[in-house]
Formats: C-alpha cells, structure tokens, sequence
C-alpha cells in the first residue's frame, strides 16, 4: 500500500517536512505520453491506463457524493465510501473555527471543486437519466472502477483553509488506507 502525493502539491506546505518521505513520491503510469489521436478525441484515459481497482483520496471542498455520477450515497458500498470533514460549512477566512464531523459532503460551496475533481477521477455518468442531473454528454471518468475518499478542508466559502488542515487530511487518507491522494 503506497500514498502518492504529487510533490508539486506540497511545495507551499509548511508541515510538508512532518510527511515521512516514503509517503511522499510522484508516479507516472507506463504511457506517459498522451497520443494525439486520443487527445483530440477525448479518450486520454486510454493513454493514462489506470489499471485493476484503487482507493483514491481526494483532499478538496469536500465531494457531494449525492450525484448519481458519483454513486448517490456515502459509506462502505458507495463509490464515495470513506472521508471526513475537518472543517464544518461555517468555516471561512472570517470565521477560521473547524467544526468537523464524519460527513464530507459538499452542497454548499459556489464551485464545488471537490465534486467535479472527483468526477474526472471515477465518475460514471454513462447511464444517468436523473432529472437535473443528465449531462450534456455521457462520460466516465478516469479511473470509474476506483473507490473515492472525500476529506473536507475547505467550508462553503472554499476561501481558506491551513497547513495543519491539509496534514492532518493527507495523514487521515493514509490511515484510511487509501492508495492515492489528490490533494486540492
């Protein structure tokens, strides 16, 4: 089991020096090199190969796991089936007090990062007729095989967040045994 963090994301982290190193590594799949055809025609995720079944972190506003691309539901059988919210919606630059709990959906944030990150990620919205939910075209995302973890570090505002937050959500993945962490 191996946490990958891409290294570009903790060049501005102060407690990045507290990550022991063996977590930390950049890896990139056996086809580095994205084909032109494929590029022009969207389907770079056969360039990418992401192969077999991960767990895959992503440490942003959160993941409104509701959406039907997404699975629509949070827990051990759902495609978003582990997380936590170390912040709380309230939590801001003008109210920096995190109030977490054990759910990491985002409902509330103007931009839902999180969400659409996931989205690319694992989404599969290949077959969804869900009114207010059907898209402009079917797509899947990147890995749509692979398990998602949800770790919450910004609130609705999405304004602010620390470097003890972002840690302490890259330290909890890790426990949390996933085997990737998308970090912001």
């Amino acid at each position: 089991m191996a946490l990958v963090v891409l290294t570009n994301a903790l060049t501005n982290i102060e407690s990045a020096a507290k990550i022991p190193q063996k977590f930390v590594d950049f890896t990139v799949g056996k086809k580095a090199k994205l084909s032109k055809t494929n590029a022009a025609t969207g389907n770079v995720r056969d360039d990418i190969l992401i192969p077999g079944t991960y767990m895959i972190a992503v440490i942003d506003t959160g993941v409104n796991y509701l959406h039907p691309a997404l699975g629509g539901c949070f827990g051990p059988r759902c495609k978003v089936a582990f997380g936590y919210d170390f912040v709380g919606d309230k939590y801001s630059a003008s109210n920096p007090i995190p109030v977490p709990d054990n759910d990491p959906l985002d409902d509330c944030s103007e931009s839902s990062h999180g969400t659409h990150v996931a989205g690319i990620v694992a989404g599969n919205a290949t077959k969804m007729f869900q009114t207010g939910f059907i898209p402009i075209a079917p797509f899947l995302g990147v890995a749509p095989q692979a398990t998602l973890g949800a770790y919450r570090i910004f609130g609705c505002a999405a304004d602010t967040t620390t470097t003890d937050l972002i840690t302490a959500a890259i330290f909890r993945a890790f426990d949390d045994k996933a085997d990737i962490s998308k970090l912001l």
